[in-house]
């Protein structure tokens, strides 16, 4: 799923998702392995392959040696590490990368999907916001790529405009910018050859993925889902007048707009059905041999634990599929899970991470387990239960090196053995873990450093590397000998804040020092620009770092 997330990534988008104002933006990054550290999701590829959806592109790892992954960007041009790579157009989206999906296909090759996401200031409200910029689609395991662009509506803002829809034309609200038009969640028809896209303002959308491979301009079909007020929609004429008679698309708050028209998240499951979660819901759709789509919503009062549905996750048994739905009460707050065993006839709710005030970002299986990636680190439950977790720590790794955030994004089974073996995706690079409690490496991506710098610069004090109370920010610095090194920080006025002496190595050849961004009396730092001064055997380097509240 996505989880955006991140993007990242994170912190939220409108506390949709983890997007932020830096998001798409290269922190301080080795280009020739992952162009971020905001680590979104993973998914499986061919053999030992993963990719790897970051808050600043696409990245792939090779774990034919599960304990030291190979990690490669995929470059704007779908080339791995981007050698001597051109091409006429971009064929993978600009930004961060809010969804990533693979599929098997018959001949055992892998269809690849994801969108792309990048942050935008708006003069209309002096805000951030995520834009979309749209889906790319491999169908020969990453050889070749294609490209397509955010949907959007032709017609005049805030105005109304007229869609088809299998012999009906459905009335929906202009929506004629990628701004706030995310495809936060994409999936695929193999058999229909259809691609899906949730993207709160632009709607549920579909399209043929064949027939744009050779029409560029195919448009994006509008799909109607029920409104609020409606618990199903159908196809069939007779229930033309009463379910479309005064229809309205309109992805807006109530009571002017349907809460179960922002969509967040869709799975399609048999070739038969798609079950597209929003903020009023979920909905499952049959897909009718035509195309056309009949739905039943579901919501709260059918027994969800809440109504923003922004993952939709399957874990598949022998003989039957558990659906689990990540249904937050509301954005960016403590929720139950919700999962069903039988179509959505029945519902459950687990309320053991609600009643310990935790958010989940997304669900993995591996054999034994259930594993739940949230802000407050990683959970587990026995795969055939889901209803009582466990806490699995990050620690420090072998080197002393740490990974300095609370929020974790997605996780993946790697070695599947005894214990299993995890590789994790935060807001602050990678972990290798055994669910036996052993850390085994915390990964991160940085440029080697001329002499002494800071990551992430500017410091958004309030936001990045959460632990606890405390955000942090790194001081990396170049040390092939390993002297004893120290950093004063100075404000603007050269007044010291605080010295700081707690060096770890990173590399053989660099060490850092971690701030939490509080100055000698304990107390958070003012905005503003502060000096750095590195001393290191007998010298002074120095840096500047911008922090803002």
């Amino acid at each position: 799923m996505k989880i955006i997330y991140l993007i990242i990534i994170l912190t939220y988008l409108h506390a949709q998702m983890p997007f932020d104002c830096v998001f798409g933006k290269t922190n301080l990054l080795n280009r020739s392995e992952l162009q971020s550290n905001a680590i979104i999701d993973f998914r499986k590829g061919l053999e030992d392959t993963l990719y790897i959806g970051t808050g600043n592109g696409l990245g792939k790892a090779v774990v034919s040696n599960p304990l030291s992954p190979i990690f490669s960007i995929i470059d704007e041009c779908g080339v791995s590490n981007g050698d001597n790579s051109s091409c006429d157009e971009p064929l993978l989206p600009e930004g961060g990368i809010p969804a990533l999906k693979t599929y098997t296909l018959d001949d055992d090759g892998k269809m690849i999907i994801l969108s792309g996401a990048m942050s935008t200031y708006e003069e209309a409200d002096d805000d951030c916001h995520a834009r979309g910029t749209g889906i790319s689609w491999s169908e020969d395991s990453g050889l070749s790529w294609q490209y397509i662009g955010q949907p959007v509506d032709d017609g005049e803002p805030g105005k109304f405009i007229n869609f088809p829809w299998y012999g009906q034309q459905l009335s929906k609200k202009v929506w004629h910018t990628t701004v706030d038009n995310v495809s936060y969640d994409v999936a695929v028809d193999i058999n229909r050859k259809f691609i899906y896209s949730t993207s709160w303002g632009g709607g549920l959308r579909r399209f043929n993925y064949i027939e744009s491979s050779t029409q560029k301009d195919t448009l994006w079909e509008v799909i109607p889902l029920p409104m609020d007020n409606q618990d199903s929609l159908f196809c069939d004429t007779t229930y033309y007048s009463s379910h479309y008679i005064n229809y309205e698309y309109n992805p807006v708050d109530p009571p002017d707009g349907s809460d179960n028209h922002k969509t967040f998240s869709v799975h399609t499951q048999l070739d038969t059905t798609v079950w597209v979660g929003t903020a009023g819901g979920v909905n499952k759709g049959v897909v009718r041999a035509d195309g056309c789509i009949d739905w039943i919503h579901y919501n709260t009062d059918d027994g969800l634990g809440g109504n923003w549905v922004i993952g939709v996750i399957p874990q598949d048994y022998n003989t039957y599929t558990r659906l689990w739905l990540i249904s937050w009460i509301s954005p960016d707050s403590p929720h139950p899970l919700t999962y069903t065993d039988d179509g959505g006839k029945t519902w459950h709710v687990v309320t053991q991470l609600l009643d310990m005030g935790i958010i989940v970002y997304n669900l993995s299986f591996s054999s034994k387990h259930v594993i739940a990636s949230t802000d407050h680190g990683l959970y587990i439950s026995d795969y055939n239960d889901g209803s009582i977790w466990h806490h699995l720590p990050i620690t420090n790794d072998l080197n002393g090196e740490r990974i300095l955030t609370d929020k974790y994004f997605t996780a993946i089974s790697i070695v599947e053995d005894e214990f299993d073996t995890l590789l994790i995706g935060t807001e602050d690079g990678l972990s290798i873990i055994s669910m036996g409690g052993e850390t085994i490496d915390n990964i991160r991506f940085w440029e080697t450093p001329i002499s002494f710098s800071a990551y992430p610069n500017p410091f958004f004090i309030n936001e990045y590397n959460q632990v606890g109370n405390d955000r942090y920010v790194r001081f990396i610095y170049s040390n092939p000998n390993q002297n004893s090194g120290n950093i004063d920080v100075f404000d603007f006025a050269m007044d010291q804040v605080i010295h700081l002496d707690n060096a770890n190595p990173v590399t053989q050849d660099e060490n850092e020092i971690i701030w939490n961004g509080r100055n000698q009396y304990g107390d958070k730092v003012a905005n503003g620009v502060y000096f750095c001064r590195l001393s290191l055997k007998g010298k002074y380097y120095w840096t500047k770092l911008a922090v803002i509240n």
